[in-house]
Order: structure tokens, then sequence, then C-alpha cells
């Protein structure tokens, strides 16, 4: 099932989004990426939810490098969250959107490491209900 969606974290990462909605394992994944991001070589923003779609599971994105070789890595699981950390999930229709603050890791072109807690919004639009 193809899908659409957008992604913030500190501002508008990407509005121009496109994948999939799936279910992987027995799990609803919805599954969106930009490959020709304005700041980033791409992103791409995965969620899992319970198999009645009510609940988020995870939440995950993923980003190529920026201009200054930094990439990034997004996450929230809901049966561990780690300090600082929450999300919630909002269903309308075919569109699910997840907001909250996720743990951020930043990796530079050094490898140096920072790891945060950021505050974080998506969308995803599924094609249709049945997927």
């Amino acid at each position: 099932m193809k899908a659409t969606g957008n992604l913030n974290f500190y501002s508008e990462v990407s509005s121009a989004m496109a994948g999939t909605c799936t279910v992987q394992d027995g799990l609803p994944t919805l599954t969106v990426t930009d490959e020709a991001n304005d700041f980033f070589e791409r992103v791409t923003v995965t969620v899992v939810l319970n198999p009645a779609k009510s609940r988020l599971l995870t939440f995950g994105v993923e980003t190529g490098e920026d201009s200054e070789g930094t990439t990034w890595k997004l996450g929230y699981d809901s049966s561990a969250p780690a300090k600082g950390t929450s999300a919630k999930l909002v269903v309308n229709g075919s569109t699910y959107r997840v907001s909250g603050n996720a743990t951020a890791v930043e990796v530079d072109s050094d490898g140096g490491k920072r790891t945060e807690v950021i505050p974080f919004g998506a969308t995803v639009k599924c094609a249709n209900l049945d997927w």
C-alpha cells in the first residue's frame, strides 16, 4: 500500500516523503523516505503499530549525512521508553500522526556522538484504510 508523509524535528525536515504501509511479522509498519531531501542525503521514518493499529510500538528516524557529514537517528520504544521520552499516536482514518520526545543520536563526521532527547512530529498517510 502506498503512503506519503512528513517529518519535523527542530524544524521541518521533509514534507515530500513516500513509501508503504505494510504488515511485517504481524505488525502494521509504515515506512516513508525522502531520497531528495534538501538538507540530508535521505530521511527515513519507520512507525510500527500494534495489530489493531491503535497503539504505537516503535518510532524511528534515520538520516543520511548533511552538508557537514552529520547523521541523526531518532528512536522511541513504547516497551522500554528511555528517560524523558514519550510519544502519542493520533489516528484519523488512514492518517497516522506521531508526536512526542525521542532519543536522538547525532554522529558528526569525525565519529563523535551526542545523545539528547528532542521533540518530533511525523505524519504518514496510507493510500486507503485497508492494508
